[in-house]
Formats: C-alpha cells, structure tokens, sequence
C-alpha cells in the first residue's frame, strides 16, 4: 500500500511538472499610497537557453508565461501611461524588442485580441548585471512594475489615482 501511495505521487509530480513545461507560478505585490498591486505569472526558467530573438522571436506578441499572460490586479483606480483603468484584473501582453518592448495592458483574458487593449506603452530594456535564471515581475515601493529574465530588465509605472 505505501508503495502504491508513493508511486501515484511521483506519477502525480511528473504530470504537473510536465504540463508547466519548467514553469512555476509566482505572486507579486505591493501597496503604493494604499493601493494594493498585484501579479501573477508564471516564472519561467531559462535552463541554459537563449531565447530572445529565437525561442522568443522580437516583434511579435508575446504572453510573458507559458499557458496565460501574467495577471496585474489593482484594488483602485490607477493610471498606467496615460490612461485611467478602474480597480480590476487586467492581461499583459508584451512585444519583445532589441531596444524597446511594447507592453500591452487588456481586460484579463488569456487570449490577446487587438481590438481589446485599453493601453500600450514604449518600455527601454536595459541589461542587468548578472543572469536572471527565473522570470520575475516585481513592484517597488514607487508603483513600478518590473520585469527581469536572461539578461534584461524593462519597468513601467503604476499611478494610483
């Protein structure tokens, strides 16, 4: 009996494994002038690749995860570039560049559909000093949200209103 226990976690394990594909999922929050930020995404790992420009080709859409885009849920109104969202879930999407993404804010959806962006934003990447081996989103006490994978970081703002 204890083996078959055993054996059905470890069949158990390597399904879930398997369908992440090397991805674990992630939560990310802050409070910024009482406004609650949060994200969740899937933090994919890079595992020895190189994956801008190949694995992730430039300007194309891009879902930063492997099965939905990171969620950004906000419990206020806020400004993100120069548009006003209400407190909500939203979607990021992102178009990867050599110099420059294009970050992609809808209504939540795992699905990016053009028609339904409420905002879009020019981010500069910049290099990090070292590898990053996990994707991260995080938020800093000053309302940026910052993404940082491989050997890049980009950020925009999140103005509580």
């Amino acid at each position: 009996m204890k083996y078959l226990i055993l054996l059905f976690f470890i069949v158990s394990f390597t399904q879930v494994n398997a369908q992440t594909n090397g991805a674990s999922y992630k939560m990310s929050s802050n409070k910024v002038d009482e406004m609650d930020i949060i994200i969740k995404y899937e933090r994919l790992k890079l595992n020895g690749r190189d994956v801008w420009g190949t694995e992730i080709p430039y300007n194309m859409v891009w879902k930063p995860g492997i099965t939905k885009p990171p969620v950004l849920i906000i419990d206020r109104p806020a400004e993100i570039g120069q548009t006003k969202l209400s407190a909500g879930s939203y979607s990021i999407f992102t178009i990867p560049g050599n110099r420059y993404w294009t970050v992609m804010i809808t209504p939540e959806s795992e699905v990016y559909d053009k028609d339904k962006v409420l905002t879009t934003l020019q981010v500069p990447v910049k290099s990090t000093p070292g590898k990053v081996e996990q994707m991260q989103f995080s938020i800093n006490d000053h309302g940026y949200v910052i993404f940082a994978w491989d050997n890049i970081h980009w950020s925009f703002e999140i103005d509580p209103q």
